[in-house]
């Protein structure tokens, strides 16, 4: 099963880097790293996972370009995979903030980060999910 499973994840990112064929991605985020006190006490033990309150889906188009599906419209992303089965797809917004999402093929387990700067104050978030995808 191992050997199966670098098989088609090295098909993955071979394709991806090479062939450009159309993949796409929708991830369902269920769990949330939030700070125990509030955003401006940053410290390693700071932090808690929990259960998001209402599930977060993210819908992601690979084909020669990379796109980010919202409600809202579509936004091109930056986008890189490697040969062990990792992509990751970079959103840089109007402001200027960034949302980081990475994705493993090979457990289909994702984290979505976003690095949001508000007047005075850093909102970090970051959430951790599962991923399906189909050609």
């Amino acid at each position: 099963l191992k050997i199966f499973t670098f098989i088609i994840t090295s098909y993955f990112a071979y394709s991806f880097e090479t062939a450009y064929a159309a993949v796409s991605f929708t991830c369902e985020y269920t769990h949330m790293a939030v700070l125990k006190d509030n955003y401006r006490k940053f410290s390693a033990h700071g932090m808690r996972i929990e259960k998001n309150q209402k599930k977060l889906v993210l819908r992601f188009l690979i084909d020669k370009k990379a796109y980010l599906i919202g409600n809202n419209g579509t936004e091109v992303v930056k986008f890189s995979s490697s040969k062990s089965g990792l992509i990751t797809l970079i959103e840089t917004t109007p402001t200027g903030n960034k949302t980081i999402t990475s994705i493993d093929l090979l457990q289909k387990t994702s984290v979505h980060s976003r690095h949001i700067l508000m007047p005075g104050t850093l909102l970090p978030s970051q959430y951790y999910g599962t991923c399906t995808y189909k050609r």
